[in-house]
């Protein structure tokens, strides 16, 4: 049975049958020992081990949920756009470009709309300090016990993760699901005017009923955006931790692999040398908003690209352009009915916006990503800051093959670094 189709009860009984059956050996070993080697193991990937961070009772969220480190902004439905229904959601590292893009969108606003108009999101898990070995140990005894027991509704563990890239995504998802219902009341009520100061702002509860005196509808109530929960121990990274201690094997980061494959491929795409990130202007991956669609797609038949991922002038990626939708577009409406550039809404209305392939750690083992590409993911990207690789055995290595910034990793990658590493290496 395949990792990912294992529920998440079936994979804890399996670590508890284990952990039991170190413990009880004729040389057994103490939960404290297999603590200890569980850090060790890890130490090359210290996130695996560290705990999430979620607001505490002094801090201004709310106890229990994952703190935000990024933020969200509401958009208005696109006028230019009749098929549009509902707003879209812009997400921002930094609270400065948040607003300058709720501000170019919305305009002046009053206090009241502006907080439920730009929010605090989490963009990755956000981790505190590592876990120490009486953390672990606490975990492995509980792991002995199986323990059982409902969790909070806005709370995603446990349930069925067989990564931490899928973790975030559910958590991305439920957040996102959070925004979106915020925004269909706001946009879709008729809530929203503008004050004697000219500013946008949310229509008063009894002006709003004066002005809809002929309707039954009632005041809209604005739905709360909570956040999502982290449920305690045990914690889901220490779970994905021992399960990889016990269970699988190590094999080097990915991005050491697509460093390695890239001195193969990149020559023989006619692209030797550095490997340029996908928002660079040399890149022959990745496609930008604004890009001509007919260029795209002749480098996708021509060089043998399936997929490209699609990235906002901002650097956000919204998606993918996958050869098989355009294979599908193009028999059915012809070429005469591609537009004439990249757009990420008009591509979502003609059926050629895949989803944006998940974003792995760099120091991600390369047998969990090819798991991953192997489950029905064309690719995945991954983020190459130098200044985190610090004194890596690769790091001189990496910083010659690859620019910083986003790259994307295939299977022909995975599959010409394991070629590479064979016995008869690449002929």
């Amino acid at each position: 049975m395949q990792e990912s189709e294992k529920s998440m009860e079936s994979r804890l009984r399996l670590i508890s049958n284990e952990l039991r059956e170190r413990t009880s050996r004729l040389s057994p070993q103490t939960t404290t020992q297999i603590a200890e080697e569980i850090l060790n193991f890890h130490s090359f990937r210290p996130n695996l081990t560290k705990k999430i961070t979620a607001y505490g009772a002094k801090d201004t969220g709310t106890t229990g949920y994952i703190k935000a480190n990024g933020f969200a902004v509401l958009l208005p439905i696109d006028a230019d756009d009749d098929e549009a229904d509902e707003g879209e959601i812009a997400y921002f590292s930094h609270e400065s470009e948040a607003r300058n893009v709720m501000v170019e969108h919305w305009g002046k606003m009053t206090e009241d709309l502006e907080k439920y108009i730009l929010q605090p999101a989490v963009l990755q898990i956000p981790f505190s300090e590592g876990t120490t070995i009486p953390q672990m140990k606490t975990t492995l005894d509980q792991l002995l016990e199986l323990p059982q027991g409902a969790q909070d509704s806005d709370t995603l563990f446990p349930k069925t993760y067989p990564n931490e890239q899928m973790f975030l995504d559910d958590l991305l998802r439920h957040q996102a699901s959070q925004f979106q219902m915020l925004s269909n009341v706001l946009l879709g009520s008729d809530l929203l005017g503008k004050n004697n100061e000219g500013e946008r702002t949310i229509i008063p509860k009894q002006e709003w009923k004066d002005w809809k005196s002929d309707s039954s509808q009632k005041y809209p109530s604005l739905p709360n955006v909570k956040g999502v929960k982290i449920a305690s121990d045990p914690q889901i990274q220490r779970i994905l931790a021992i399960e990889a201690y016990l269970f699988h094997r190590v094999s080097e980061p990915v991005l050491v692999a697509l460093a390695h494959a890239h001195t193969i491929l990149g020559p023989a795409m006619r692209s030797p040398g550095q490997r340029p990130s996908l928002m660079s202007g040399d890149s022959f991956l990745g496609a930008n908003e604004g890009d001509d669609m007919l260029s795209l797609i002749k480098t996708m038949a021509t060089d043998g690209f399936d997929l490209h991922p699609v990235f906002l002038k901002t650097g956000q990626c919204v998606g993918s352009v996958v050869l098989q939708d355009v294979t599908t577009f193009l028999v059915t409406n012809g070429g005469d009915s591609l537009p004439e550039k990249l757009h990420p809404s008009e591509l979502k209305k003609i059926g050629l916006l895949g989803p944006a392939p998940p974003i792995l750690d760099a120091l991600e083992p390369t047998h969990r990503v090819a798991e991953i590409l192997t489950n029905g993911v064309g690719a995945i990207l991954v983020y190459f800051d130098p200044t985190m690789w610090g004194d890596h055995s690769n790091s001189e290595f990496l910083r010659e093959t690859l620019e910083p910034g986003y790259h994307i990793v295939t299977q022909h990658d995975l599959v010409t670094r394991t070629l590479m590493t064979s016995s008869q290496g690449w002929q």
